[in-house]
């Protein structure tokens, strides 16, 4: 368990796409909820562009679980 609490804190180019993607779509729905349609379109957008990027790093990875 020594290698695992090294870990602790440490993100990753993957993770961190991740993280903006799911922001992203969180808020993108928001902006649907109020009637802000191309605000919510383009951050629906980005999120999509992160989950397609996010697939493509994570599998060039060297150390992957």
């Amino acid at each position: 368990m020594r290698g695992k609490e090294k870990m602790i804190g440490f993100y990753n180019y993957s993770v961190i796409l991740t993280y903006i993607g799911l922001v992203s779509s969180v808020f993108g729905i928001t902006q649907v909820f109020e009637n802000h349609m191309s605000i919510a379109f383009l951050c629906l957008l980005l999120s999509g562009i992160c989950d397609l990027f996010d697939g493509k790093i994570a599998r060039s990875m060297k150390n992957r679980t």
